[in-house]
């Protein structure tokens, strides 16, 4: 398994507070199956301004430590970026991070209640620049759960979903778990990843894929699997014809 968004590195936003608890949550992680990671820390959050630079450096320091205690884990650099309307601006001054650093896929950090109303704009903004803008958790967004049309015209106008592990297990409440589920049965979500932080409680990527396979089948997880792989590589991932969700039109901007 790839993890394509993780809270890994030690004392870093909310991750490991310290070496040890982050190399514990690198075994965990491995012994999940997890051969590839992408650390992705947070960036332009209240309290959180890890930048491309210091988190390239990071990850290659951290890397060398996943080497010297023998844990088979390969680590790639990545950064969970908060919306803000000058974001492009940003990426021109070398401030952001695609993931792997592949000059291709940006990880959003969906907001859990609103959407800014400058969000449309932005990943078309994003696209003409070759950039693929990715998601993240919007099963948890109030707004969104109110009214899919919203991620409907977001995915068909070329953004991809990136789910989190959590929400599938259940962690979030039944509401998020069924609308995540919905998510991926009408071709609204492309991959997903755990966001972990600190617990291995809370790691569950292992058992989210298992739930998948039972709920929406194989095929449906194979994808999954394999966008993860396309992504770090910065190749282009599958993707089916969007369906949408309820009656609940797009309209809120």
């Amino acid at each position: 398994m790839i993890d394509v968004h993780c809270h890994i590195l030690p004392n870093v936003d909310a991750g490991p507070k310290n070496v040890t608890a982050s190399l514990e949550m690198a075994k965990q992680v491995n012994k999940q199956g997890v051969h590839t990671i992408v650390a992705a820390p947070s960036y332009l959050n209240e309290s959180f301004q890890n930048e491309k630079t210091a988190i390239v450096e990071r990850v290659n320091t951290y890397a060398k430590l996943l080497a010297e205690h023998n844990i088979p884990l390969k680590v790639l650099p990545g950064q969970e970026i908060h919306l803000t309307e000058d974001l492009l601006e940003m990426f021109e001054e070398g401030k952001l991070l695609t993931i792997n650093d592949n000059g291709k896929y940006l990880l959003l950090a969906c907001p859990e209640h609103e959407l800014p109303s400058y969000i449309e704009n932005l990943l078309y903004e994003m696209q003409l620049k070759g950039l693929v803008p990715i998601i993240s958790q919007p099963e948890r967004n109030e707004r969104i759960m109110g009214q899919p049309d919203i991620i409907y015209q977001l995915v068909k106008k070329g953004a991809l979903v990136q789910l989190g592990a959590a929400s599938i297990q259940g962690a979030f409440g039944a509401k998020v778990k069924k609308f995540a589920f919905q998510l991926l049965k009408a071709n609204l979500a492309h991959v997903i990843a755990s966001g972990a932080y600190q617990s291995r409680d809370s790691y569950s990527l292992k058992d989210a894929y298992a739930e998948i396979k039972k709920k929406a089948g194989i095929e449906k997880l194979y994808m999954l699997q394999e966008n993860a792989d396309y992504i770090v590589k910065g190749q282009m991932v599958h993707r089916e014809q969007p369906v949408r969700i309820g009656k609940k039109r797009f309209g809120i901007f």
